[in-house]
């Protein structure tokens, strides 16, 4: 989306949306920052360890979700489950976040 248009949008959010607006990017930024933070980090277990670091860096505010799951709320992150990934360019990770399902899907 043009930067133009998104800011249009944001600026035109009111004080609740933009709330939660401010609240969801700014942890889904910390959550895909980890990537960047690892990646100068020697693969192996200096890299696990800078991963699991990085993730207990993260305080999980109330009233968010993943992408992938926006049909749950995210209660927790589990930092020592957090796992580099394969990957020639880029440093991905694997962790798992403690979930509340919602009853409405």
């Amino acid at each position: 989306m043009p930067s133009i248009f998104r800011k249009t949008i944001i600026d035109n959010f009111n004080g609740s949306a933009s709330t939660f607006f401010n609240r969801e990017f700014d942890f889904f930024n910390e959550i895909t920052g980890v990537s960047g933070v690892i990646k100068g980090f020697e693969k192996g277990p200096p890299r696990i360890k800078a991963c699991k670091d990085a993730l207990k860096q993260i305080v999980v505010p109330y009233g968010c979700y993943l992408p992938s799951n926006p049909d749950s709320l995210v209660l927790g992150l589990q930092p020592n489950t957090g796992i580099p990934m394969q990957s020639a360019a880029k440093a991905p990770y694997l962790a798992a976040f403690k979930v509340l399902h919602s009853s409405s899907t």
